[in-house]
């Protein structure tokens, strides 16, 4: 099953998608706030989305938090 998470490298986040225990993609440089990183990935996770609209969910999200 697929699983996403916050990582963190040095001075920048992101959200890694795993299926198992391998890294099967990463987008750096979402959101600047750990706790809306969390709440996305949450939701991601819960939602069970697909590593095919992976990025798009982000693009989509980025577009829409720009918005407001």
């Amino acid at each position: 099953m697929l699983n996403y998470s916050v990582v963190k490298n040095e001075n920048k986040m992101g959200i890694a998608a795993y299926d198992g225990e391998e890294q099967v993609g990463i987008i750096w440089d979402i959101v600047p706030e750990t706790d809306e990183l969390n709440k996305l990935v949450s939701l991601m996770n819960k939602m069970e989305v697909s590593l095919l609209h992976f990025n798009e969910i982000i693009e989509d999200y980025i577009q829409q938090r720009a918005m407001i």
